[in-house]
């Protein structure tokens, strides 16, 4: 639980607009490329957010981490946060790409800070993490690690990278940004929005070339042993094939839901049963398992509705595999009309399969 800061505060805080504007173009204030001008004073952006600007924390290619807390006139109040903002003006994009990317990490019930408040191409006011322990240092320099937590640590890291064997792709993922914190867990810290989800049978994970271009950066500066590099990369290997196991489990999962939902089609069973059973499907599945469901509707659309598909179940299964429709959905636009022939009928297949 972390703690809820309500203090009475009183000072002579200059306000300082993080955006200004000439014409149509949007830049960043200047004042903020010498932030020790802004420490203690309040930055306020477009939507009325007011932060309470306290230090600097770091800063990546392209988005700058400062801490401190929302702001309401005479009162800090709140969580403390990391307040993420576009490192210059022409990086406004790297915002939008982490704030996109946080549907599908939800899906797979990945944990990532709150974010408190955002606001599109301008910052993302996040739960701040302290005291942290990062994948990076179980991987290399686990000896520095309290024997009490180790094993702790170790396990729900795994357990996290489980969560996550859906996904071919976690965008820009590399070991610094998944981290063990006491009171929250294991957490992911950074991403954008590039993730892919991995295909039927493709035994790929998020162990990607980068994370371990990363790594061996992290190897270089800490000046890790042979010795030391080799346990890590074998350690990264027994990941991978417990990942790897888990997709092949979430497989055989799936083609015997999609076999069982196809025998109940053809069964004549009526459609509530068939959509609980679509319903009892994970959040996140593969994008062939999808399509092999969207088109066993479609085949059977005529006769499902008759034994009593409405439209509304159509909306009800396309939110609870939202992740996925948005990825294909637009490649089944053109066969709408095949449906139905009912206006109203093509008005809600246009919602069910809009991107």
């Amino acid at each position: 639980m972390g703690t809820l800061t309500l203090l009475a505060f009183s000072c002579q805080c200059e306000e300082f607009m993080f955006y200004q504007k000439t014409g149509n173009q949007r830049y960043i204030n200047p004042d903020f490329f010498f932030l020790e001008k802004i420490e203690g004073h309040i930055i306020t952006f477009d939507d009325g957010f007011k932060f309470a600007y306290d230090r600097y924390i770091d800063e990546g290619n392209t988005t700058k981490i400062l801490f401190g807390r929302q702001y309401s006139p005479g009162v800090f109040y709140g969580e403390n946060m990391a307040l993420r903002v576009p490192k210059n003006s022409s990086m406004f994009q790297y915002i939008d790409g982490t704030l996109k990317g946080v549907k599908i990490l939800q899906a797979l019930g990945a944990r990532i800070p709150r974010i408190y408040s955002a606001k599109i191409s301008q910052y993302i006011a996040l739960e701040y993490i302290a005291k942290y322990t990062s994948f990076t240092e179980i991987l290399l320099e686990p000896e520095t690690i309290s024997i009490k937590y180790y094993a702790q640590m170790e396990r729900e890291f795994l357990d996290f990278l489980l969560q996550l064997a859906p996904l071919e792709r976690l965008s820009d993922f590399h070991s610094e940004q998944l981290v063990y914190s006491v009171q929250k867990g294991v957490v992911l810290l950074d991403w954008s929005s590039d993730h892919k989800i991995r295909k039927r049978g493709n035994p790929k994970t998020i162990f990607s070339g980068r994370f371990l271009k990363a790594l061996l950066t992290s190897m270089h500066t800490k000046n890790i042993s042979r010795e030391g590099r080799r346990n890590a990369y074998n350690r990264i290997r027994e990941y991978e094939s417990l990942i790897l196991t888990r997709q092949n489990l979430l497989d055989l999962l799936e083609l015997k839901s999609l076999k069982k939902i196809g025998d109940m089609v053809n069964g004549g069973f009526l459609f509530s049963a068939i959509k609980n059973e679509i319903l009892a499907w994970p959040a996140l599945t593969t994008e062939e398992s999808m399509l092999d469901l969207i088109n066993l509707l479609k085949e059977n659309f005529d006769g499902l509705r008759e034994r009593g598909m409405t439209l509304h179940d159509l909306a009800d299964i396309r939110t609870r595999h939202t992740i996925h429709a948005e990825n294909i959905w637009w490649q089944l636009s053109a066969e709408l009309e095949r449906m139905s022939h009912e206006s109203t009928c093509l008005d809600m297949a246009a919602f069910f399969f809009a991107s």
